[in-house]
């Protein structure tokens, strides 16, 4: 299981932070598994930069991948689609926990 960093248009976001959109639809070249975790930055396309939250830094959303489609009709080569789901209260912790801990270690000498 991995982490993607990807840059998703305001609407795409919106939707994916109300529940309504509940996938995703991706050039497949990043090696997506099942299990997988994307991490959604809201970025506004026309000026090429992310939209800032809280404290100066990316809006972002987790989500898990909780199925892939590939090769089917009406999906070109290259491409798939993956069904998405919303982090739990627990694993939005531990993901937090975990990424303080990362940081941590980074900023020792």
């Amino acid at each position: 299981m991995g982490d993607h960093v990807l840059k998703t248009w305001p609407d795409a976001w919106d939707a994916i932070a109300n529940g309504s959109k509940r996938f995703e639809w991706r050039r497949d070249d990043r090696g997506f598994a099942v299990g997988d975790w994307l991490i959604l930055e809201k970025w506004d396309p026309n000026s090429a930069s992310p939209v800032l939250g809280n404290w100066g830094q990316p809006r972002t959303i987790d989500v898990r991948v909780t199925y892939i489609l590939r090769g089917a009709f009406g999906i070109p080569d290259g491409f798939c689609v993956m069904s998405i789901r919303g982090a739990t209260f627990n694993e939005s912790a531990q993901r937090l926990i975990e990424r303080a801990t990362r940081m941590r270690a980074e900023v020792k000498p």
